[in-house]
């Protein structure tokens, strides 16, 4: 039996994947981590130059509402993953009914 990578067990863990990880449950897992990146990769790009350009006249203001802009944004994205997974297992266990 070939044991688990670390990476192995940290996709499970995140997607909620109990059981070995097959082509299917590690492609539906890509296919949602995909999406996010493409969200996040984007956040961090445009929403870095942003507060750069800000941050000169309103310094306080960047300070304080850049953090918790990102907190928002990866809390929704966290969501998203969350609400995905679940999906993903309701449409699994029927059809396999």
């Amino acid at each position: 039996m070939k044991q688990e990578t670390f990476t192995e067990k940290l996709i499970k863990r995140t997607y909620g994947i109990s059981g070995p990880l097959d082509e299917h449950k590690r492609r539906e897992a890509d296919h949602i981590g995909n999406k996010v990146f493409m969200v996040l990769f984007y956040l961090m790009i445009f929403g870095n130059l942003i507060p750069f350009v800000l941050a000169y006249k309103y310094p306080q203001v960047v300070a304080f509402g850049y953090p918790i802009i990102i907190l928002l944004v990866s809390m929704v994205c966290a969501i998203y993953v969350s609400t995905q997974t679940k999906k993903q297992v309701l449409l699994l266990l029927i059809l396999i009914c």
